[in-house]
């Protein structure tokens, strides 16, 4: 059975799940891993392309937050009084489209970023910061140094860089396989956490709620891992599209849940307890 014919089956077809128990252990792992790969690399790509998009992207947002203002061998000028505090709107426009956060989201919860190339940071700071310093890009967690970038390092082989929307995409555009590869790494891991809490909370219920008591905690993981189907394409249509629902996770695990309960009824974990020679094939 193809991959791609068990994405199909285990959302539509239950009779996979009575299959299971005759299927290794591996290969229940490698569809899981297959899943995670495919949204990456489908959800990666199209984030890259839509941050490059004239409309879609960052370039306008970032020209918006930062004109007149630029960064010379490694060092931040700026033709504006300073310092000076970033729209919190386009901050927030440009945390969705960077990391995927909903915009109602970051308008709300995205910390203020401060252009200031004397800032020091004052013992009564309590709030989340982000700060375009003199000569790098610095986060403070209340009055403590979180991480801090050197321009130099972000901008390792441009000696000018500035926030005007037309050089912003002529950049991007010349970094496009370092960009894809970054975008691929975050969606994986963003993928791969909600996809490992669907799959956990799907067979914890599943292992709590069941009624044949013989049933293990390892069998109903292994029907999780092809329930949780629905997050990953939900996640990968999401990205294709360049939306960003609000809850987006939370409702695609909804969906799991539905085909998480087909499956249960289907294998018998919420019907009456089976003979005794039969439970056993149900194993892993």
């Amino acid at each position: 059975m193809g991959f791609f014919q068990q994405i199909h089956r285990s959302i539509f077809d239950t009779a996979l799940y009575a299959e299971l128990p005759a299927i290794p252990r591996s290969r229940k792992v490698l569809y899981v891993v297959q899943l995670l790969i495919l949204a990456s690399l489908v959800a990666g790509l199209s984030h890259a392309y839509y941050v490059l998009d004239a409309k879609r992207g960052i370039a306008a947002p970032l020209e918006d937050a930062f004109s007149g203002i630029a960064i010379d061998s490694g060092r931040l000028t700026a033709q504006r009084a300073l310092p000076c505090t970033a729209p919190p709107r386009d901050v927030a426009i440009l945390f969705n489209r960077l990391f995927d956060v909903p915009f109602s989201v970051a308008l709300q919860g995205a910390p203020p970023v401060i252009v200031d190339t004397a800032y020091a940071p004052k013992p009564g700071d309590t709030l989340l910061r982000i700060v375009l310093a003199a000569k790098g890009i610095a986060v403070y967690n209340a009055a403590a140094l979180y991480i801090s970038l050197p321009y130099a390092v972000l901008f390792p082989d441009c000696r000018h860089f500035s926030f005007a929307a037309p050089f912003i995409t002529s950049w991007l555009r010349g970094r496009i396989p370092s960009l894809a590869v970054n975008f691929i790494l975050l969606e994986a891991v963003q993928c791969g956490l909600v996809m490992l809490l669907s799959i956990c909370f799907l067979s914890l219920a599943a292992f709590i709620f069941r009624i044949d008591r013989s049933r293990t905690w390892f069998h109903c993981m292994s029907i999780a891992g092809f329930a949780v189907t629905p997050v990953p394409l939900g996640l990968m249509l999401m990205a294709v599209s360049g939306t960003s629902i609000p809850y987006g996770g939370f409702l695609l695990f909804l969906v799991s849940s539905v085909v998480m309960s087909r499956a249960l009824r289907a294998t018998g974990t919420m019907t009456s307890p089976q003979n005794p020679g039969d439970r056993a094939n149900h194993d892993l």
